[in-house]
């Protein structure tokens, strides 16, 4: 579902989203390259509708290469 909210081709698989609980719900972080930034705020349109609001998501913008799991390696 994300993918789709992204333009196509954008690399997104587990290593860029964080899925966590926070008062109650359910909140996912997704880490977006620094080219994509402007696409947060529709990304994050699209999960509240599609949930409902039960969902939030944070975009968040990383430095290259860098994953929910921590930064880039050398």
């Amino acid at each position: 579902m994300l993918a789709q909210a992204l333009p196509p081709g954008t690399p997104l698989d587990a290593r860029h989203c964080l899925l966590h609980y926070v008062e109650g719900g359910v909140e996912v972080d997704l880490i977006l390259p620094p080219s994509l930034a402007d696409h947060a705020a529709p990304v994050a349109e699209t999960v509240r509708a599609r949930w409902h609001g039960r969902v939030r998501l944070r975009a968040l913008t990383a430095a290259s290469g860098a994953t929910a799991r921590g930064p880039a390696r050398p």
